[in-house]
């Protein structure tokens, strides 16, 4: 089993991964999930509420990110349940992101209307003081991965002006 630095370390390797998948880079960001999960599955077992602790709710928050970005809607649907599954209730913004993760995987899969839909709920979810740039960011991304002509639709519309509402994104 790892130490205090193998949460780090797992961590990282979560992150990178994420990051390869963003920048396209499909077969660094497929090695860099296995790697994770390997340096994950090493951990010793800490509390969720360690402030220094890497569970498994923030891992697969991640691979959902990078199977996102990949565009493996299965995969990142599968992690994405897990992972909601695990968050009490009232955990800032990560299930949040999940859900709006989930909401790029449907704009992939060309359900718009219910991609913006989820994504305008998944973000008025969260207490004003809690919608980060990292949020608006992230709705905003499911208006990017919408097709061209549905960008025009009512539930993107309403996404869009709500993203654009004054402190929407503190």
């Amino acid at each position: 089993m790892l130490g205090q630095w193998g949460s780090h370390t797992a961590f990282a390797v979560a992150a990178e991964a994420r990051a390869l998948a963003l920048q396209g880079n499909r077969s660094e960001a497929a090695a860099r999930v296995k790697d994770a999960h390997g340096v994950f599955d090493q951990l010793a077992p800490r509390s969720d509420d360690d402030a220094f602790a890497f569970p498994l709710r923030r891992f697969l928050l991640y691979l959902s990110g990078t199977f996102t970005a990949l565009g493996q809607v299965s995969e990142a649907r599968k992690v994405q349940e897990e992972a909601l599954s695990l968050y009490p209730a009232r955990t800032g913004i990560d299930p949040a992101l999940l859900r709006l993760e989930a909401a790029i995987c449907l704009a992939h899969d060309r359900s718009a209307t219910e991609a913006c839909q989820l994504a305008t709920a998944a973000y008025l979810q969260v207490p004003v003081e809690h919608r980060t740039a990292i949020l608006g960011a992230r709705a905003r991304h499911v208006i990017d991965r919408l097709p061209g002509t549905s960008r025009r639709i009512a539930a993107a519309r309403e996404l869009g002006e709500l993203l654009q509402l004054p402190g929407s994104h503190l």
